[in-house]
């Protein structure tokens, strides 16, 4: 919802912008997904969910008609 709100993530602690630091995640967990590494987790799961949320999003930013 906030695209360009600064966060600062744990690991590395380097101030970015929400949206990089989505495409940055989403970018790890596609790579991890394909190559089978950090066996355990659900990677397409997580892909899925962030899929998932951006369309919310877009619907909810899209105007209503009436």
């Amino acid at each position: 919802m906030f695209p360009h709100r600064k966060v600062v993530p744990l690991i590395p602690p380097i101030p970015m912008p929400a949206w990089l630091f989505a495409a940055l995640y989403a970018g790890a967990e596609l790579l991890f997904g394909v190559t089978g590494r950090l066996a355990g987790i659900a990677h397409f799961a997580h892909l899925g969910g962030m899929i998932g949320s951006a369309l919310v999003v877009m619907q909810w930013r899209r105007p209503r008609t009436q």
